[in-house]
């Protein structure tokens, strides 16, 4: 259903499906007879003396549903031909410039990128235009009855709400279906002069019940799916997450237009199909597909390199017609495996040499796991400068900076990064060793298999077992480590050769308005290979010491005459800066906005931040208007980056939850609907905790007992905002028959949470700082407990489905209670009750769509 870039002028179904067939006139074997069989799955077309039985039962079935079906069938062509698509789709559907448009009326001529993104059409119009089409096209005796027309209705309209990786099982598009009101399945019979309608044993009623099975997903698979094909281009988008949003074809097509146009213009080149056959016969490396992914200022080019491609080019003919080309067959290894496949040995080389040598990235971090060191360093040396921080008296002021590179990926230097590459590779021979790591994860009741990659030199080949012993052991606790008996030789020629093609020769195939179109990247790395964020930091790691090398030392440092403290690091193309010394903030930017034009350095001035007052910013810098700092309910200032927010005095962190406002928060759901929706249900209660689980967001060294907590309930408040909406879609039998099972997942999420953070905090390299000790005893189990069912009970009693959740809320709010945290701790119930108050103000539940 997603992503068709077919045009057709006529709203309706493609003009080959069977409905606009032209008629035959036959009346056993035609069109009638095709699209019968397509629906029911019955026609015999070839027997042998093995299934001559099987066959003989589904020639008599066939030979029953033909004499009503075929005149259903000629009824449901007739309403088709009648039925008026055009008038439909601009009534439920109308494009931003006609009448009944709910959002701004454009003109298609004249908009821009960003308006034609936001120019969307929402799942319920094309539900409600689906649903209109199949009552103007079929007819009322092809359901049975109205019951099942409200049924299936029902169905098509969940099944078009669904989110992008979202399935919809057949038990739920034949649940409430009345198999015996469908009476044409059932076939007729003469009894003397009467013509009824035939017994209905049990036999018959199951072979009808698969009929209609058949039926029903004819129905979405050859109708419903196509017509969406055919009027609408389907997609998620950078705003809406997982949620699937609907473009007219001509909003689409304009919208394709401009982004390719301007792709064109910067980064890519077009090459006409003999040119990209030639390459394709020359190198290792295929192509990938480009398709174009809306946001809310434009389009994202999303290059898909992780599948298997393959592009069939028509052979050269000698007795073709002079202008047509000659074009050859790529090779097979372009044509069944895909660029990230082909360079995985390369990315296993680019990380030995990362490991060797780390301060190749310069400031660039992987993460907040490789940040909170760093932060937690920072800190310490603030506390023990000769300025007090955050005295009674006086605090150390500290200056915040956020810098944002303008299409870090696009703007690369090809050459540049290529020479850098050449002088990375060290050595002239690697050994890449695989195997496999199985681990058990009680926590989601399933056995995980990661694989694993050892690098060396020739000679450093070692005995698996003691591989696993020396170092695998060292990673893995209750593991099982498998050799997969597959070691890799790669030579420094063939990888420099391999990444050559891929910097220089890369090729995608993007879908145009006559057949497919060629392009071939001229500027920058491609997003979606394996190697672009490794290469990235590379690339931006050796231009920082050109551009702030007699700046800055290291990103972590204390200068010997005034001491000023320093922290820098970078999340790929996001600069982070922390100063006690404004004047060097204030170089900072002033050396970011210079940059390194000719390298592709630039930053974005929209997204160029700090927390001070920049009307007496002594440097000159255009970019500055204001002060970008966000206050909090308790009078607190915070920096926004990367989606954390760090407290301008303290640098105490918390995750910014303002980006999750609106339906973002339940957008990026999917709902598992094939079975065990029970035992999935808890797996994705701890996946929603899992990433607000951080050491960075508890560790006292950081924050006070306070914030941690704040950090612990808040994190409860979202995981409670996504379960209760994935209750409300995916489970099977209600709230009011689970609830027991759901407050039993419930308590092992906060149990889950509580422990994952004690353990990741005992794991990071912070365990003798007296970290972990410090949060065991404030985050206890008993006060998490508290925590946890306080948000439960929040989020559900504020929910709109509270009526479904009044037994939870109740055991809840009766569970909440302070007996067990008495004596075990200082912190008591209206410490407990005043903190959750604060949360609930800086969550601001009220600005999150509830389910």
């Amino acid at each position: 259903m997603f992503y068709s870039d077919i045009f057709v002028k006529k709203a309706g179904l493609p003009l080959c499906h069977l409905l606009n067939v032209e008629d035959d006139g036959k009346e056993y074997g035609g069109c009638l007879e095709r699209l019968l069989d397509s629906m029911v799955h019955l026609r015999v077309r070839a027997s042998s003396a093995s299934t001559k039985g099987r066959s003989n039962k589904r020639r008599k079935r066939w030979k029953r549903v033909r004499g009503d079906g075929l005149a259903l069938c000629r009824e449901l062509r007739k309403r088709h031909r009648n039925c008026d698509y055009s008038r439909l789709l601009v009534r439920f559907c109308p494009l931003p410039q006609e009448s009944g448009y709910k959002g701004d009326r454009i003109s298609l001529d004249k908009a821009s990128l960003s308006d034609l993104s936001a120019a969307y059409t929402c799942g319920d119009q094309v539900a409600n235009f689906v649903t209109a089409c199949l009552s103007s096209a079929f007819p009322g005796s092809f359901w049975g009855s109205r019951h099942n027309f409200d049924v299936v209705r029902s169905t098509a309209q969940k099944f078009i709400l669904l989110h992008r990786a979202e399935q919809l099982p057949e038990k739920a598009i034949m649940k409430g279906i009345r198999v015996t009101e469908m009476r044409w399945l059932f076939g007729t019979r003469r009894t003397g002069k009467e013509k009824g309608v035939a017994k209905s044993s049990l036999s018959n009623h199951e072979a009808v019940t698969g009929l209609v099975q058949n039926v029903m997903r004819w129905v979405y698979n050859q109708y419903i799916i196509p017509l969406i094909r055919t009027c609408f281009y389907a997609t998620e988008t950078q705003f809406t997450a997982g949620r699937v949003v609907f473009y007219r074809k001509p909003v689409w097509s304009k919208l394709r237009a401009l982004a390719m146009e301007a792709l064109t213009e910067k980064q890519y080149c077009s090459i006409d199909a003999p040119e990209a056959a030639r390459r394709l016969a020359l190198q290792s490396l295929g192509f990938a597909r480009l398709r174009i992914l809306p946001k809310a200022t434009g389009v994202r080019p999303i290059v898909t390199m992780c599948k298997k491609q393959c592009i069939e080019f028509e052979e050269y003919s000698p007795d073709a017609s002079p202008c047509r080309p000659r074009l050859v067959r790529p090779t097979l290894e372009a044509r069944y495996n895909s660029t990230n496949n082909i360079l995985s040995r390369s990315l296993d080389v680019f990380k030995h040499e990362y490991n060797r040598s780390p301060g190749a990235f310069g400031c660039g971090v992987g993460g907040f796991n490789e940040v909170y060191p760093l932060l937690c360093t920072f800190v310490k040396d603030l506390k023990e400068s000769e300025v007090p921080f955050h005295d009674k008296d006086k605090t150390t002021p500290l200056y915040f900076a956020s810098v944002d590179l303008h299409r870090c990926y696009d703007n690369i230097d090809q050459s540049y990064l290529f020479r850098l590459v050449q002088r990375l590779i060290n050595d002239n021979e690697y050994l890449v060793q695989h195997s496999s790591v199985l681990h058990s994860f009680r926590s989601q009741n399933k056995v995980l298999r990661r694989r694993t990659t050892r690098v060396c030199r020739p000679e450093e080949l070692g005995w698996f077992p003691d591989v696993a012993r020396n170092d695998l052991a060292q990673l893995f606790s209750h593991s099982i480590f498998v050799d997969n008996v597959n070691t890799s030789l790669v030579k420094k020629d063939d990888l420099l050769e391999l990444l050559k093609e891929h910097i220089f020769s890369n090729l995608v195939v993007a879908n145009g308005d006559f057949g497919p179109r060629f392009l071939f990247q001229s500027s920058g790395i491609p997003q979606g290979s394996v190697l672009s964020t490794i290469l990235c930091n590379y690339y931006y790691g050796d231009l920082e010491a050109k551009l702030l090398g007699d700046l800055f030392d290291s990103r972590h440092f204390v200068d010997s005459e005034a001491r000023p403290l320093h922290l820098l690091v970078r999340n790929v193309d996001d600069f982070l800066l922390i100063s006690t010394n404004r004047a060097t903030s204030e170089r900072f930017l002033e050396r970011m906005e210079a940059g390194l034009p000719e390298l592709g350095v630039q930053i974005n001035r929209e997204k160029t931040r700090v927390s001070y007052d920049r009307a007496h910013c002594e440097a000159n810098i255009s970019s500055i208007t204001g002060k970008d700092v966000e206050t909090g309910t308790d009078g607190e200032e915070f920096f926004s980056w990367c989606g954390v927010l760090l407290d301008t005095k303290t640098c105490a962190t918390r995750v910014d939850y303002s980006r999750f406002a609106g339906s973002l928060a339940v957008d990026g759901l999917t709902v598992d609907r094939l079975g065990c929706e029970g035992s999935k249900l808890l797996i994705r209660m701890k996946n929603f905790i899992h990433p607000r689980c951080m050491p960075i967001l508890f560790d006292l060294q950081l924050h006070s007992t306070e914030t941690a907590l704040l950090n612990f309930h808040q994190a409860m408040l979202l995981c409670a905002i996504k379960t209760a909406a994935y209750i409300c879609q995916g489970l099977e039998g209600g709230v009011e028959s689970n609830s027991i099972f759901i407050l039993r997942a419930i308590e092992d999420t906060i149990s889950y949470a509580h422990s994952l953070i004690l353990n990741r905090l005992r794991a990071s390299d912070r365990s003798d700082i007296d970290g972990c000790s410090s949060i065991e005893k404030a985050l206890t189990k008993p006060i998490a407990n508290w925590l946890g069912r306080d948000a439960f009970q929040v989020v559900l009693k504020a929910s709109k489905n509270s009526g479904k959740f009044r037994l939870i809320s109740k055991y809840l709010r009766e569970n909440i209670t302070t007996s067990e945290i008495s004596g075990t701790t200082e912190i008591n119930e209206s410490i407990l009750r005043q903190l959750a108050i604060r949360s609930l103000r800086g969550f601001r539940l009220e600005r999150f769509e509830l389910p």
